[in-house]
């Protein structure tokens, strides 16, 4: 299961891109040393969401690699004459494309659970709210124990029960806790923010 966390850092690894093919024709570092270190961090990534596609990743580093020992690796295409430097880059290209299909395909194949997750966590607060039976936040030396509380609270009431059950099978309980935090701050701003006269904050 790819946890919500891992899949943040890989939508944060896709923004990298417009920044990374922008550098493309710069000379300050060679482009596919860009490349390297952007699949670098992917499989990084992969690896700590416990993912097999870090092996992919792994083999389009290396693909790089023989390219800049000369080698022309299969599907890697360079247009007119033939140079180490014009086959490093096609390379590069060519790695990146893949990297980033594989990223997106994964991404896409996960944000439907993880947005249900995140809908559910918000009608779970919502409730909450609605029942008066949400825990007062300061009286917690911090949010773990806070958080503890809450679920502990929807475990008393058998239609939060249900739903954080539901939720828990979405995600795992780290995120289904995490989840409902972040469902909660809206309400908390709201609750903090000075009204002055008028109703105007």
């Amino acid at each position: 299961m790819l946890h919500l966390r891992h899949l943040e850092d890989l939508r944060r690894l896709l923004l990298e891109l417009p920044d990374l093919t922008r550098r493309r024709d710069r000379a300050d570092v060679p482009f596919h040393d860009l490349v390297l270190a952007w699949l670098a961090r992917v499989e990084d990534s992969l690896i700590a969401g416990r993912l097999h596609h870090a092996g992919t990743i792994a083999a389009l580093r290396d693909l790089i690699a023989d390219a800049g020992a000369g080698g022309v690796p299969r599907g890697v295409v360079v247009a007119g004459p033939m140079s180490r430097r014009k086959l490093r880059a096609a390379a590069a290209s060519f790695a990146l494309r893949e990297g980033t299909d594989l990223l997106a395909a994964l991404i896409d194949q996960h944000t439907p659970r993880l947005d249900e997750a995140e809908r559910v966590a918000r009608q779970i607060v919502a409730a909450l709210m609605s029942a008066g039976l949400t825990p007062t936040r300061s009286a917690y030396p911090d949010t773990t124990s806070y958080l503890a509380t809450v679920r502990r609270v929807l475990s008393s009431r058998a239609d939060l029960e249900a739903a954080a059950i539901h939720l828990e099978g979405l995600v795992d309980r780290y995120d289904a806790l995490l989840l409902l935090d972040r469902a909660m701050a809206p309400y908390e701003h709201a609750a903090a923010t000075p009204v002055g006269p008028g109703g105007t904050p």
